[in-house]
């Protein structure tokens, strides 16, 4: 991800399962990415946020998005 302000990303659900997908931000704008289906604990919204430096990986279980890896603070919120 190369923007140096706010960007909204938006993951449609997967078409193969352990298909998956790295996010990286290499630049100072936030990432925010919401997976049209998300696994994680009980959270307000499905947002995962990226600050500069930050990445995450994502895997299609074939029938959500889980987290599988990350580098840095990660937001779930």
């Amino acid at each position: 991800i190369e923007s140096n302000t706010a960007i909204a990303i938006s993951v449609a659900d997967g078409t193969t399962t352990g298909e998956y997908k790295i996010f990286i931000n290499e630049q100072a704008g936030t990432a925010t990415i919401t997976p049209a289906t998300f696994n994680h604990d009980a959270v307000s919204t499905d947002d995962i946020t990226l600050n500069q430096y930050d990445s995450i990986t994502l895997v299609w279980s074939g029938s959500a998005w889980y987290i599988s890896g990350g580098n840095s603070v990660v937001t779930v919120s």
